[in-house]
């Protein structure tokens, strides 16, 4: 994600310079950041079932897998289960 975001302002500072020269205008950030925002939530959507969700929060990603549970948890997801019990000691 971060090389995407990095080419992507990249190739916005270079298409902002030639317009800024030929039109004598400021680049209109705002727009950019909308765009490549789209851009994201885009790439997100498009990948699908291979996204794996959250078993504590089904409308999470899971960010990681516990090893001693083997379940898929996001990081809220993971400190709520995690927060008492036997799963405590988990890491």
């Amino acid at each position: 994600l971060s090389t995407k975001v990095k080419t992507a302002i990249e190739s916005f500072a270079e298409d902002q310079y030639d317009i800024s020269v030929a039109t004598h205008q400021k680049a209109d950030v705002d727009s950019f950041t909308k765009n490549l925002r789209a851009e994201q939530i885009q790439a997100v959507l498009s990948k699908g079932e291979t996204i794996i969700m959250c078993s504590e929060f089904a409308d999470l990603p899971a960010a990681l897998k516990c090893e001693e549970c083997m379940d898929f948890f996001s990081l809220e997801g993971f400190q709520k289960c995690h927060a008492s019990g036997k799963r405590r000691q988990h890491h």
